[in-house]
């Protein structure tokens, strides 16, 4: 589902990217020939980056280690 409430189909596929030095695989989503490169939440908290909108740029940030209760 797009930001504007529009549900589109697209296929999804794994890939490795690399951001800023920092690399992981992640999901993508293959888009029209036209689309913008974009990264999203889940690349970005894979990446453990974060969006500066104020300086347009991404900022690293911690990774939280969390204990496993059962």
């Amino acid at each position: 589902m797009l930001a504007d409430g529009r549900r589109v189909e697209h296929d999804i596929g794994r890939s490795w990217i690399r951001v800023s030095g920092r690399a992981v695989v992640t999901l993508f989503v293959f888009a029209e020939p036209a689309a913008a490169p974009l990264l999203g939440a889940y690349a970005l908290e894979g990446l453990r980056l974060a969006p500066d909108p104020i300086g347009r740029r991404l900022v690293p940030v911690p990774g939280l280690l969390m204990e496993l209760t059962a």
